[in-house]
């Protein structure tokens, strides 16, 4: 006798159970499907329900030649179980990749005559100025009036006075660090930010590739809308930039700690020694040599605070030499 149940529509296996007695002469095997899906197997047409024997398949069951012949007391009741199908695969919406969020953000199509996009900015979740992207520029660059309402000349706020290259030339500016900015719904950490005059009434900053390498980025001139789409967290990219940056990074914040503390020595040194000899003279030794003091200690802030960035993501420690 032989019975099987599958059960479909619910993708699993609810029995399957063989057990034929093998003869010489084949054996017949019928097979129907009930009102429920469900299939049904037996080796008697007497035991098919009167709905269904007419719509029963009938099957010839005989034994293989090329397979060796096993003993009547082996063959006799022998179990015989099909191999398993391999399991099936569960679809569902876990399963597939999630998208990318998308941020479309508006903005100001020009600056007079020049085409510029021109977004609201919120940085450290208090402060919102019109930005210019700009995906010529590595870093952020904000306007010293911005930076004002920024706190960034504060006490305790880390900042370093360096020089800034334009088309002009280079002009003194300060090296400092946002925490925060966001653009509609895209958001930025950790920005190194360039204090400089920008030259525009019409924005008071730059936004540049530090914060665009982490999206995706189109515009709709038509519907004057900027479009961002995330780019997907990459393990080789820890806080979202790649080696070059982080190794550039450290080599800024690094060396200038180095050269201002060699700076600082020097001054030292000229002030013990007899090649200085006036009061004038000394007295503005003095005070080059407090500013190489500090200059030294900010560059030293923004190293540390560097490294505790790194430490949170993880940052390859031979990334970090300076």
């Amino acid at each position: 006798m032989m019975s099987i149940v599958l059960k479909f529509g619910h993708f699993f296996l609810i029995g399957v159970i063989f057990s034929l007695s093998f003869t010489a002469s084949a054996e017949e095997i019928y097979s129907w499907t009930d009102q429920n899906g469900t299939v049904h197997f037996t080796d008697s047409l007497q035991k098919i329900p009167p709905g269904s024997q007419e719509q029963a398949e009938k099957r010839s069951i005989g034994k293989d030649p090329s397979r060796p012949r096993l003993n009547s007391a082996t063959e006799e009741g022998n179990l015989l179980r099909p191999t398993p199908a391999p399991p099936l695969e569960r679809l569902d919406a876990s399963s597939s990749p999630p998208l990318s969020p998308i941020h479309e953000v508006p903005f100001k199509p020009f600056e007079g005559s020049a085409r510029r996009i021109i977004v609201d900015v919120t940085f450290n979740g208090s402060v919102t100025a019109p930005m210019a992207i700009d995906t010529g520029s590595p870093v952020m660059v904000i306007a010293p009036k911005l930076a004002e309402k920024l706190g960034v000349f504060g006490e305790g706020q880390e900042k370093l006075i360096v020089t800034a290259g334009g088309i002009g030339g280079k002009v003194p500016a300060v090296l400092a660090l946002i925490d925060q900015i966001q653009i509609g719904g895209a958001k930025g950490h950790f920005m190194p930010t360039t204090v400089t005059p920008v030259g525009s009434e019409a924005y008071e900053g730059l936004i540049g590739m530090d914060f665009l390498s982490n999206y995706s980025m189109k515009v709709d001139w038509k519907k004057r809308v900027v479009i961002l789409e995330e780019i997907p967290p990459d393990p080789a990219l820890p806080g979202g930039h790649d080696e070059q940056w982080w190794r550039g990074l450290y080599k800024d914040f690094g060396s200038m700690h180095v050269l201002w503390q060699k700076y600082e020595k020097f001054l030292n040194d000229q002030i013990e020694s007899a090649l200085v000899v006036t009061g004038a003279n000394i007295e503005l030794m003095k005070e080059l040599k407090g500013f190489a003091v500090f200059q030294s200690k900010e560059a030293d802030k923004l190293l540390s605070k560097l490294d505790r960035y790194a430490n949170q993501h993880l940052v390859p420690r031979e990334w970090r030499q300076y």
